[in-house]
């Protein structure tokens, strides 16, 4: 219940000095999880972690990041000390945190150029071992941050063509968006990579996963790439058009990878 929430808030905020850094980093997670607001509990963490960010875990780093832009919960001075601590360090990373760091700074937009660099060295030859979920997330930030790699985006687009089967709709237009968006050279790789997968997928896609496909290949065949693209826009036309209904105005965000 809420009351359950708020006094677990209240509790944890007055003990924080004897907290470690795992409770720190999972109380705000926590929070950030269900949605939950606690915002001076999140101003306590923070004020308490940062002279301690030392002696986080990747785990702890990635999720302190994740959930204070999760949150919606600034803490630029943090953040800043976050990156600076797990960018020499990123080899001890897993996917699923390496995915949730360029989730939170993308997210938050917060600048952290070199952390993204430096993630993308480390993630780029470990490709393999993000699942679809991830690899989509990973695209999203970087092209959600404005930042971009290359080598990154060709090997990205490589990996997520092989394993296209394996996606969800939503990771699928998430990756779609992504390479649309960004204007990467390997977006009509990518693109047309996707493109049987997505017309078939068509009846599982959400109204806004739909809407988000749709901005994508259109963006496509306005010269950015793709040879798919008319192809796809004339089956998502036909899938949209009796459940336009069902259709909002609300932004589209990608499921991080948590």
């Amino acid at each position: 219940s809420e009351e359950v929430w708020d006094g677990v808030a209240a509790a944890a905020g007055a003990s924080l000095s004897e907290c470690n850094s795992l409770e720190l980093s999972t109380t705000v997670w926590a929070y950030a999880r269900v949605s939950r607001p606690a915002p001076a509990l999140f101003d306590s963490v923070a004020a308490e972690s940062e002279p301690r960010i030392g002696s986080f875990s990747p785990q702890s780093l990635a999720n302190t990041a994740w959930a204070f832009a999760a949150a919606r919960h600034r803490a630029p001075s943090l953040l800043t000390a976050v990156a600076a601590e797990s960018a020499p360090r990123l080899q001890a990373f897993k996917p699923l945190e390496l995915a949730n760091l360029s989730w939170a700074y993308a997210t938050a937009r917060h600048a952290a150029p070199s952390l993204l660099e430096a993630i993308a060295g480390e993630a780029t030859p470990r490709l393999g071992q993000f699942n679809p979920q991830q690899l989509s997330c990973l695209a999203w930030s970087y092209a959600k941050a404005g930042h971009a790699n290359a080598r990154l985006d060709a090997a990205v687009a490589a990996e997520a063509c092989a394993r296209r089967a394996a996606f969800g709709p939503h990771q699928l237009a998430a990756i779609a968006w992504a390479y649309a968006s960004s204007g990467s050279a390997a977006a009509p790789q990518l693109l047309d990579g996707i493109a049987g997968e997505v017309t078939a997928r068509l009846p599982d896609f959400s109204p806004q996963h739909l809407a988000t496909a749709a901005w994508a290949y259109g963006r496509a065949s306005g010269g950015r790439g793709g040879e798919a693209a008319p192809a796809v826009l004339d089956a998502l036309a036909a899938e949209a058009a009796p459940r336009l209904p069902r259709f909002s105005a609300r932004g589209y965000l990608p499921r991080s990878p948590q």
